[in-house]
This record gives structure tokens, C-alpha cells and sequence, in this order.
């Protein structure tokens, strides 16, 4: 049975569906109905966490249209993949960004040095490749980093 929004008590509309193991869908897709899937209203989601949920795939560039979002969690899910979205950073008011334990490859995209606001970043555990972009030297907000 999928919880509607009116069972979440919270001021906050959603927009977001997150199914454990069936993946992250596109805001306005159709949940595939498994039991614990959410299907809410999006504008003004401020904490996104999909942590230890089996995704598979990648991380959808569509985040970066979020743009409320202040915490994201997606650490834990070993077969998501890919490249981490330059979409992200979009994500401005982001003050907490926890991309770690993952199957993530490529380079840190360049676009997160607009995420002036993050004070946490964690993209420890994954395939990344390349050096430690030296704008991450720029984040004057950033007190917590993790790259091992």
C-alpha cells in the first residue's frame, strides 16, 4: 500500500517517489506500488536520504531541479553507478551532500564548486578518478570532507 501525502505529518509538500529496490523515479512518475513507497509533491523537499536502499543505476541528473534541497544522504548502495551529476551543482542551498559507498566513477564534476553553502561532503567509497579539484579549497563553509 503506498503512503499518500496526507499520512505524512508534515507541513512540507513532497514530490519525490523512492521505493526501496525498485530504484528513484522521476518526479510524476508512476510508483510501481510495492509496499513502502512514497509518491508525494516536490518544491520544497529540504532532506532527501535513499541510504542503504539497493539502487541500482545512477544518480537521475533531474536532482539538480530540486532546488530546495538542503541534505542529500545516497550513501550505501554499492551498485549505483555512473558519474556524479553535474545537475547537482545547482543545488545551492545544499549544506550536506553524503555520495559515499557507492559504485560511483569518473571525476568530481567541476559544477559542485557552486555549492557554496556545504558544510559536509562525503564522496569517500567509491571509483572515482582523477586528482582533488582544487576548488574544494574555495568552499569556505566546508568543515567536514571525506574523498578516501
Amino acid at each position: 500500500m503506498c503512503r499518500s501525502c496526507s499520512e505524512i505529518h508534515s507541513p512540507m509538500r513532497y514530490e519525490v517517489t523512492i521505493s526501496k529496490n525498485s530504484g528513484l523515479r522521476r518526479p510524476g512518475a508512476r510508483p510501481p506500488g510495492p509496499p513502502g513507497s512514497i509518491n508525494c509533491g516536490t518544491s520544497n523537499l529540504k532532506y532527501l536520504s535513499v541510504s542503504k536502499n539497493s539502487l541500482s543505476g545512477g544518480i537521475p541528473a533531474w536532482l539538480g531541479t530540486m532546488n530546495s534541497l538542503e541534505t542529500i544522504y545516497f550513501w550505501g548502495n554499492p551498485l549505483l553507478g555512473g558519474n556524479i551529476p553535474a545537475e547537482l551543482g545547482n543545488l545551492t542551498k545544499l549544506t550536506t551532500l553524503n555520495l559515499s559507498g557507492n559504485g560511483l566513477s569518473g571525476s568530481v564534476p567541476a559544477e559542485l564548486s557552486n555549492l557554496t553553502n556545504l558544510s559536509r561532503l562525503r564522496l569517500d567509497g567509491n571509483s572515482l578518478s582523477g586528482s582533488i579539484p582544487s576548488w574544494l579549497g574555495n568552499l569556505t563553509n566546508l568543515t567536514y570532507l571525506n574523498v578516501y
